[in-house]
């Protein structure tokens, strides 16, 4: 097996999970991540990409946001994987879900990297292609933004 084909294996489940908080599509979330693959093989079997589990993170979230650019999303309900069984698990994550398709495509994108793949604010600010200071507000902004959210959320329930 091959590195690339190993490199699938391991990130594959991760960034399918990845482009699907962004996206909020199963199904769309794994043909954007096999794009991302895709489009990512060429440049790292002619040599030009140097941390390929870095730049499979941003071919990912850039394939996930373009992609949402251009279709129309439907609020989806489902994660991907198991069916849960705790009514109460199926309610929180449902709760986030919302809250988290209620920011901008770029705060989702980064709260995502930041916090579900645990990536430092340099490696998001790597994996995106911005500033570091950019990351950080966005990271603050998102962040109010959910928690408002979520409180509201709450007031209502």
């Amino acid at each position: 097996m091959d590195d690339y084909a190993r490199a699938y294996g391991e990130l594959s489940h991760r960034l399918v999970g990845v482009a699907w908080l962004i996206v909020r599509d199963a199904g769309l979330a794994a043909d954007v991540t096999a794009e991302a693959f895709a489009k990512v093989y060429p440049r790292w079997r002619s040599g030009k990409v140097d941390d390929l589990r870095g730049y499979l993170y941003r071919a990912v979230v850039n394939e996930a946001l373009s992609t949402s650019r251009r279709r129309r999303q439907r609020q989806v309900v489902a994660t991907p994987g198991p069916a849960l069984d705790f009514v109460d698990e199926v309610v929180q994550r449902d709760r986030l879900a919302s809250a988290l398709s209620s920011l901008s495509r770029s705060q989702r994108a980064v709260l995502v990297l930041r916090f579900y793949l645990d990536l430092s604010e340099a490696d998001v600010a790597a994996a995106l292609g911005w500033p570091i200071g950019t990351v950080k507000s966005t990271t603050a902004r998102g962040l109010d933004q959910l928690r408002n959210f979520l409180k509201e959320d709450m007031t209502n329930a």
